[in-house]
């Protein structure tokens, strides 16, 4: 874990991947309902978790999905909101099952795109540093 992510308070996040039959890789996204921006499912963590764990629950409670995390943590990134300075440690997620309902449906919309084209919707969000990594992980594939 890097000194900058023990440092501040801490979140995790994931990217949710999987392989269509094809053998093409996609990415769900999701955003608030009330705004256009694309992001990444992320949170707090909470007492005892760790952040794969916290990331994994983050996925369902804001995306409806499920999986395992690819590895460790890709990285870190940090933004600011209200005041306070945040570090969020990212994974990668490989995506078994999406629910058709889930616990913040009614404030999210959650959509599946083509790799490159959820990679350019990340373009302007803080996880923007990390995209290389993403293509690298991916390069080496998702069994890992």
């Amino acid at each position: 874990m890097s000194p900058l992510f023990a440092s501040r308070s801490r979140q995790a996040a994931t990217i949710p991947l999987c392989r269509t039959q094809a053998g093409d890789v996609r990415i769900c996204l999701i955003r608030r309902r009330e705004l256009a921006a694309w992001g990444i499912p992320k949170g707090f963590l909470d007492p005892g978790d760790t952040a794969g764990d916290a990331a994994l629950r983050e996925a369902y409670e804001e995306a409806g999905v499920s999986g395992r995390l690819i590895g460790d943590a890709i990285g870190t990134y940090t933004y600011r909101k209200r005041g306070s300075r945040f570090a969020v440690a990212v994974f990668l997620m490989e995506v078994v099952q999406e629910e058709a309902t889930w616990p913040e449906q009614r404030l999210r919309v959650r959509e599946w795109f083509e790799f490159e084209d959820g990679m350019t919707l990340l373009s302007g969000h803080p996880v923007s540093s990390l995209l290389d990594t993403v293509r690298a992980r991916l390069a080496e594939g998702l069994n890992e």
